[in-house]
């Protein structure tokens, strides 16, 4: 199946917020994030979201947040997005290649799943600093 990356309205992210993944709701707790109040305060702040599809079936909800000198890419990823596997990660990497960002693109991940850090390289990051518990890793692709 064919997967798309669209913006993103309120909509859409109480869908992927329903149904989000065993991996997403680990790392929240991890970080001590409550997903739904930092959605509610991206959609109050009127910040550009990204939803990425497959037919009307959604995998992640992303959104970046401007630090200044880099931007850092935020994401909640449903279970479809991990089943899905390869075409939603290159749909997603095809989207960031589009991108004409002129700051770095940064993720920080706390994730303890050990798969985490193979899906950013799947989707064009590279690991450049952080530890064993929080990792850094910049866009590529």
């Amino acid at each position: 199946m064919k997967a798309r990356v669209l913006h993103a309205d309120a909509k859409d992210a109480a869908r992927v917020l329903a149904d989000m993944s065993k991996q997403t709701r680990d790392e929240c707790e991890v970080a001590m994030i409550d997903p739904a109040k930092a959605i509610d305060n991206v959609i109050k702040r009127k910040d550009p979201m990204f939803v990425s599809v497959a037919g009307e079936t959604p995998l992640t909800l992303f959104g970046f947040t401007d630090y200044g000198d880099y931007l850092s890419m935020w994401t909640i990823a449903t279970k479809e997005f991990f089943d899905l596997g390869a075409p939603g990660v290159f749909c997603t990497r095809r989207f960031f290649k589009q991108l004409k960002l002129k700051k770095p693109l940064m993720v920080i991940t706390t994730s303890p799943h050990p798969e985490t850090d193979r899906w950013l390289r799947l989707l064009g990051f590279e690991q450049v600093g952080g530890n064993s518990e929080r990792r850094e890793f910049r866009l590529v692709c």
